[in-house]
């Protein structure tokens, strides 16, 4: 198929309209991936909280290895798809699986320490004190957009700022889970959102989706990073957790009238209306997501953590991963946000999770300690401005207003990993006996 060379043109267009060197063999969405594996916040993400503390067990997926595995899921739905979808996003189809994996490797940038505990305490401090809002997504936007040290424009560019990864309009588009601003939210009574209120934000965000033919659409490219993300959270932590023995697998398999009714409660209460006969209806889901472990010694008591123990679990999660991935290409088109099955299925694993990962009582404590860290952290730098890095722009900061000297220390803030949290906190307040790291 010929490349129509202005599609081209505008999807791989960059603010700071930078451009390969002749020699480089690389695609443009090769250019975005490359930038984005070699970026700051990336690399943090190895120390950032997936689903449970790091200091908890060394077996946990962090940030890091959850979006490195929702890569490989993204190209591997990719690799399924026949249906010619990829005309929507790439001049050609070679480039789909790149532009996939590109958008994977962003997702979770904006994630601050901490986890989900950590964005509800920013989000919750922002809206009670300033009236603004904190969200993953719209901080991924601001971090390869905006905060990456990657390209640096003078300031007579439309944004003013550094241009973050300067990366193509068609990664940026692909990334973009919630096509919409935090004033949109608020009006549509939608919690997440793509882009915050702040004029840099919302000038870069209007030059992604210049020229789109349905203006700020989710993209067949964006749909597949939520299929592979969805399906590596709610697979992988299963594992994580059964390894863990904080998941009772035996008693899932065993379907345990307590287990069935648990999983049950938090499936209706994070998807409501989802189910009509909640009860019934996730036993049926629990039964037909754990038969295939019904014959297993490894499964018929708790988790012994064993070598045989360990390959049955990873055989077992290797295969419920490839029926989502066929449930979601069957015919060899995408059938994600659509596909009623699968979301159900999806919502009872996530639910599995929910249970057993994140709302049990004991961790109560360590969550409340997690978002008075924020807060103090917040708190702290906005007392002594000093403390901050990038001091040359906090002076250019400090001379604006109230709610950009905030964002920018929320910035600093979200972009800690947990364990530099931990120890800037304990600097800040003196709880640290100092003399270097741990």
């Amino acid at each position: 198929m010929n490349v129509d060379q202005s599609v081209a043109a505008s999807l791989y267009a960059r603010m700071g309209a930078s451009r390969r060197r002749a020699d480089d063999p690389r695609s443009d969405v090769e250019v975005d991936r490359d930038r984005l594996v070699h970026s700051h916040a990336f690399r943090r993400l190895q120390r950032k909280t997936q689903i449970v503390g790091l200091h908890s067990i060394d077996f946990f997926r962090t940030r890091l290895t959850h979006t490195i595995e929702c890569a490989q899921l993204g190209r591997a739905i990719c690799r399924r798809l026949t249906d010619g979808s990829w005309v929507q996003v790439v001049p050609e189809e070679a480039h789909l699986p790149d532009l996939v994996e590109a958008a994977c490797l962003s997702h979770d940038l904006g994630h601050p320490p901490f986890g989900h505990t950590g964005e509800e305490a920013l989000d919750t401090l922002l809206v009670e004190r300033w009236g603004m809002r904190f969200e993953g997504n719209a901080q991924s936007f601001r971090i390869v957009t905006l905060l990456e040290p990657k390209k640096y424009a003078r300031l007579e560019t439309p944004v003013g700022r550094p241009l973050g990864l300067d990366l193509s309009r068609a990664t940026l588009r692909a990334m973009i889970k919630y096509p919409w601003s935090e004033r949109q939210s608020t009006e549509a009574g939608l919690h997440k959102f793509g882009v915050y209120d702040d004029a840099d934000d919302l000038a870069y965000f209007d030059w992604v989706w210049e020229g789109a033919p349905d203006q700020a659409q989710r993209t067949v490219a964006t749909e597949i990073m939520e299929a592979a993300d969805d399906i590596a959270y709610a697979v992988h932590d299963i594992e994580d957790g059964t390894w863990a023995r904080l998941i009772p697998i035996d008693q899932i398999v065993q379907l345990e009238p307590w287990a069935i009714e648990r999983v049950a409660a938090m499936a209706e209460r994070r998807n409501p209306g989802m189910f009509t006969d909640p009860d019934t209806e996730v036993e049926a889901e629990l039964r037909a997501l754990f038969a295939p472990l019904a014959t297993k010694a490894w499964a018929r008591g708790p988790f012994d953590r064993s070598r045989a123990s360990e390959a049955g679990l990873k055989s077992f999660c290797s295969a419920m991963t490839g029926d989502l991935l066929r449930a979601v290409t069957d015919g060899g088109t995408l059938a994600w946000s659509s596909n009623e099955p699968v979301q159900r299925r999806i919502a009872v694993l996530k639910a599995i999770i929910w249970v057993w990962l994140i709302e049990p009582p004991e961790l109560v404590t360590r969550r409340h300690g997690q978002r008075r860290i924020i807060r103090e952290l917040v708190d702290g730098f906005l007392d002594e401005p000093r403390m901050l890095p990038y001091q040359d722009e906090w002076l250019r900061i400090d001379a604006a207003d109230q709610r950009a000297r905030v964002r920018f220390v929320v910035d600093h803030v979200a972009s800690m990993t947990d364990t530099y949290a931990f120890h800037v906190h304990a600097e800040m307040y003196g709880t640290s006996a100092g003399g270097g790291w741990e």
